[in-house]
């Protein structure tokens, strides 16, 4: 007897080892347990013939409804159960980003309080003079910071209150870039009261520790992943700019191109969520930058204070960590002024700069002008260097509709492209002052190639450059933290050259 019920218990475990798994759920069955849901059905009242996509994402389905041109609701439901794990509406469907603390750039420890705050008071009180507390500098570089209290509110979700907060600061940098451009004075009192070595030392910590929070906190945002699969689209074979790329090819050649060897050690796939080639792309990125700054740093005797500043920055800190493509520009743009005193140099450079994210362009007539009096000669070698690097880069990779198919996927889309993370989107109404904005960012470069008329210094030429970059930025369609990179080591070197002695005529350029 015994032994017939070990006979039966041990039957009746194979059989139920040998039985089906819990079966999961189609994609059909997960579209329809989305369009059932009342909040679902009430987004896309007003869309006609909505329609869905299904993707797997780990274990879950990703269901997006909504026209031919926007996502207007995300159902994240569960393969196996069917259970609804997380619903998103609107432009929270359409824009990852704009989901809050449920985003994945949101989730980065870099984002922690404890963190996040301890960088701020570095990048603010290294640079303080408590003999001089109402030194201008202060107030320059808290104007960085308060962009913090614009970030929070965009990491609670809370974009009504995170897009406004954005344009104070900016109008300031633009506005103190030209004075430091157009009325540079030498101001008393240093830079940093930290003596020299804890300066290194501060600066090689801070490096490691943001290289640390990439290695460890592994993330990469879509500008780094369509950056690792444009390389890979073009290791390939395959054509890189196409209507239907969704937006992966919004970018300029060089931001593909100069991807390529990260792709060919580790090489990019659709199933990697945060491809490996794009972190280590982003480290690069930030030691060259880092490197340029200490370069630049001793052209200006301002030592390690321009790379310190870089690193302390939280913002700076976010291009690395997320793998985003933006700390490329920052190092092109910080080797351009590194090479300045050749124009075809600076030209190639400044070109790689554009040729890579196009709103450094805007920058060119600046840079062509050069330091001291107009020279033409000088000025049409920065431009040809530009133009040639631009061309070269963009010939092998310009698709069959040509020039204007270019144009269509990537400036043509940042221009007309809907995004919440700017105040003409949010307040159409004010579509004159963007229009009124934009023919200034237009105009501005333009007009500071000729003024002012005499000699100006590399510093000037800095300032000038930081201003026009923050003037592009203004009636941008979607804006982004992650822009303020491009801008602050142009607007540190501007800055910190009035505090150092002499820094201005060692500086100049014949």
């Amino acid at each position: 007897m015994p032994r017939l019920r070990l006979a039966l218990l041990i039957a009746g475990l194979c059989l139920l080892a040998a039985s089906p798994a819990e079966a999961a759920i189609s994609k059909d069955q997960a579209v329809a347990i989305a369009t059932r849901l009342p909040q679902v059905r009430a987004e896309l009242a007003s869309v006609p013939a909505p329609r869905a996509t299904v993707s797997v994402d780990g274990d879950h389905y990703v269901v997006l409804l909504g026209s031919s041109e926007a996502a207007r609701a995300e159902v994240d439901i569960d393969i196996l159960s069917g259970r609804v794990l997380r619903v998103f509406l609107g432009d929270r469907a359409e824009f990852p980003l704009a989901r809050g603390p449920a985003s994945g750039f949101a989730q980065r420890k870099l984002n922690a309080v404890w963190l996040w705050i301890p960088l701020t008071l570095i990048f603010v009180f290294a640079f303080f003079d408590r003999r001089r507390p109402f030194r201008l500098l202060h107030l320059d570089l808290a104007a960085i910071a308060l962009l913090g209290v614009s970030y929070a509110f965009w990491m609670k979700g809370n974009l009504s209150a995170s897009v406004p907060l954005v344009y104070p600061p900016l109008v300031y940098l633009v506005a103190r870039s030209l004075l430091a451009g157009l009325g540079p004075r030498q101001r008393g009192g240093p830079i940093t009261w930290l003596p020299a070595r804890a300066v290194i030392a501060l600066t090689l910590g801070l490096v490691a520790l943001r290289v640390g929070l990439t290695l460890a906190d592994t993330f990469v945002s879509d500008i780094g992943y369509g950056s690792a699969a444009g390389a890979q689209r073009i290791l390939d074979g395959l054509q890189l700019y196409t209507r239907g790329g969704a937006h992966f090819d919004t970018y300029g050649p060089l931001a593909y191109l100069l991807y390529i060897p990260f792709v060919l050690i580790w090489p990019f796939h659709e199933s990697q969520t945060y491809p490996p080639a794009a972190e280590a792309a982003g480290i690069v990125w930030e030691l060259i930058t880092v490197a340029g700054l200490v370069v630049l740093g001793r052209q200006f005797r301002l030592g390690w204070t321009l790379a310190l500043v870089w690193a302390a920055c939280p913002f700076t800190a976010l291009a690395v960590v997320c793998g985003s493509n933006d700390g490329l520009v920052a190092a092109l743009l910080v080797w351009t002024f590194v090479a300045f005193r050749s124009p075809l140099l600076r030209g190639g450079l400044a070109g790689a700069a554009a040729a890579a994210k196009f709103a450094p362009g805007f920058v060119l007539p600046v840079l062509a002008r050069g330091t001291g009096r107009m020279n033409w000669r000088r000025a049409a070698i920065c431009l040809v260097a530009a133009t040639a690097v631009a061309v070269v880069s963009l010939i092998p990779l310009l698709p069959p509709g040509g020039f204007k198919e270019f144009y269509d996927t990537t400036i043509g889309f940042q221009l007309h492209r809907h995004s919440p993370f700017s105040i003409w989107s949010q307040h159409p109404s004010l579509d004159w002052l963007q229009a009124l904005l934009k023919a200034g960012s237009l105009a501005l470069p333009l007009v500071l190639m000729f003024v002012p008329r005499g000699a100006r210094s590399l510093a000037q030429v800095a300032a000038f450059s930081a201003a026009v970059l923050v003037a592009a930025q203004l009636p941008l369609q979607h804006w982004f933290y992650l822009y303020i990179p491009w801008v602050l080591p142009l607007y540190c070197v501007a800055l910190f050259s009035e505090h150092a002695a002499g820094a201005r005529s060692a500086a100049s350029q014949p």
